[in-house]
């Protein structure tokens, strides 16, 4: 797996099947904004950071578990990112948050594109996601205010089905099968499960179309 194959991966199309079921059928809601919603939503950006390891042999992206006692999803696992600040653009914002929350510099980030954006009901974001590109893998330096834990994955474990899990879940007065991510022995939920379950399944697909590793 390269540089190349990432970025075909991220210009290919978005992909059918296990994303739907990540993103709301399970919950019923959704998967954008509805128009019948009063005003704007708030806008939020995030960033899946690829890069080698120092042995080159690996690719990497690094997912962050939130402080428990923040007041906005505590204990979550997440993408570096958050909203975007008056006057910023998505892309600026997705590159101030990752330099802020875990001391990447933002002038460093090589954004090969976007994956589809993501509502997430409860907080009425809407959250765009960036795939951004590091030549070297990064020394972090975390937020200790917001950054419990820093989890580095390679990418390819992404692609291993046994990471895709199923639990039951009381919603709506019904018990719905909802699925997430085990990443690193941390559930990963919602909009990054669905972030990462896109990134993944066009990544797969390329892979089965070209036929690389």
């Amino acid at each position: 797996m390269n540089r190349s194959l990432i970025e075909q991966a991220v210009g290919s199309p978005h992909p059918d099947g296990w994303v739907s079921e990540m993103s709301s059928a399970k919950l019923v809601r959704p998967p954008t904004r509805p128009d019948s919603l009063p005003g704007d939503g708030r806008q939020a950006a995030v960033v899946v950071l690829i890069y080698p390891t120092v042995d080159r042999n690996v690719l990497e992206t690094v997912l962050t578990r939130r402080k428990d006692t923040l007041q906005h999803h505590p204990g979550q696992i997440s993408l570096p990112g958050g909203r975007v600040d008056e006057g910023e653009t998505l892309e600026q914002a997705a590159r101030r948050e990752a330099e802020e929350e875990i001391g990447i510099d933002r002038n460093e980030i090589e954004i090969l594109g976007t994956l589809n954006p993501v509502w997430v009901p409860p907080s009425d974001f809407t959250v765009t996601p960036f795939v951004g590109w590091l030549s070297k893998e990064p020394v972090f330096e975390i937020q200790v205010d917001e950054v419990a834990e820093l989890i580095q994955v390679p990418v390819a474990r992404l692609l291993d089905p046994s990471i895709r899990q199923f639990s039951s879940v009381r919603s709506d007065s019904k018990e719905r099968s909802v699925p997430w991510f085990s990443v690193a022995d941390h559930q990963v939920w919602g909009a990054t499960a669905i972030i990462l379950d896109d990134f993944s399944q066009r990544l797969r697909r390329v892979q089965e179309s070209t036929g690389r590793k």
